[in-house]
């Protein structure tokens, strides 16, 4: 199960799948009844919907918070629950870091591979485990997680050059999160020691977290 509260949207996704362990078998579950319990004490309830962009139809759980007139509250505690059809729950529980959403509303910058370098800092947001940098263009997604300052630099991008173009805009936004998300997205299974996925869910794997996007830019690389 995997769904990430992001105060700055307006609606919210949760994606429900079963798998017996192995790639292939990964299926989304419908029929689940997917509850989202407010600080206020309120519960609400998602609604099923289905995606055919890709040519198959694919399944999550969508709270419309907007249509309802709920907004989700910085350091707000939230419940999940799922209850699928053959009887099994998931719960789980995450509080949101307690910081105001940034829009990123400034003009593109122009960052020269050879020379720029991107410093981001940063003071420290409550209820925040972590901060999670994400680069994002038409080529490709590159993610990192720090607990400190960032620097951008002309080789984050050629580290990456599958993922990134000379001259393509890039868009940067760094997100304070929750321990829930940290600690899923810092882990992975490992083969030879057995460690495996860190998940805070009560009857899955996956994430159930929140993040507060608290720096968006784009830049122009060249």
């Amino acid at each position: 199960m995997h769904g990430v509260l992001d105060l700055g949207a307006s609606d919210q996704y949760v994606l429900v799948q079963r798998t017996n362990g192995a790639r292939a078998s990964l299926a989304n579950v419908d029929g689940a009844t997917v509850t989202l319990g407010l600080p206020d004490g309120r519960t609400i309830t998602a609604e099923q919907v289905h995606d055919s962009t890709n040519g198959a139809s694919a399944v999550s759980y969508r709270f419309p918070l907007a249509r309802l007139g709920i907004a989700l509250q910085p350091g707000g505690r939230y419940r999940l629950r799922v209850s699928v059809p053959d009887g099994r729950v998931v719960q789980g529980a995450t509080t949101i870091p307690n910081a105001t959403a940034a829009a990123d509303t400034s003009p593109a910058q122009s960052f020269t591979l050879a020379r720029d370098t991107l410093r981001l800092a940063w003071h420290r947001v409550p209820a925040a485990r972590g901060y999670a940098l994400s680069i994002t263009s038409s080529a490709g997604v590159f993610n990192l997680l720090s607990d400190t300052t960032i620097d951008v630099t002309g080789e984050t991008f050629r580290a990456s050059n599958q993922q990134f173009q000379i001259l393509a805009t890039q868009h940067v936004v760094l997100s304070a999160v929750d321990t829930n998300y940290y600690d899923y997205y810092r882990s992975r299974t490992d083969f030879f020691t057995g460690a495996g996925l860190i998940s805070h869910l009560d009857g899955a794997i996956g994430v159930f977290g929140s993040l507060v996007e608290i720096d968006a830019r784009t830049l122009r690389l060249r």
